[in-house]
């Protein structure tokens, strides 16, 4: 989202894996600019997190409010999924 006066509003994704070799298939996807952070919130289960809410305008220069889902779903081949959730406003 654009920032009032220029710039941009920054959102912070990990993304931690363990390793399979040593018989853990583990994945992550946190809201952190810490590396470490992912890798230690690495589980065998689907995780889910939301991020804060973001407000600006949209490409029609309408108010909205926006989040972002995060889904890590480990195994043989993990999936991370990135979501845009209109919060309110918005087309």
């Amino acid at each position: 989202m654009p920032k009032e006066g220029g710039g941009y509003q920054e959102l912070d994704i990990g993304i931690g894996f363990t390793n399979p070799q040593s018989g853990s298939l583990k994945s992550s996807g946190v809201f952190t600019s810490s590396a470490e952070t992912a890798y230690d919130d690495a589980t065998d289960s689907t995780t889910n997190n939301t991020s804060s809410n973001y407000s600006g305008n949209d490409t029609n220069g309408e108010s909205t409010t926006i989040n972002f889902l995060l889904v890590s779903a480990p195994g043989q081949e993990a999936r991370i999924t990135i979501t845009e959730q209109i919060v309110s406003g918005g087309n």
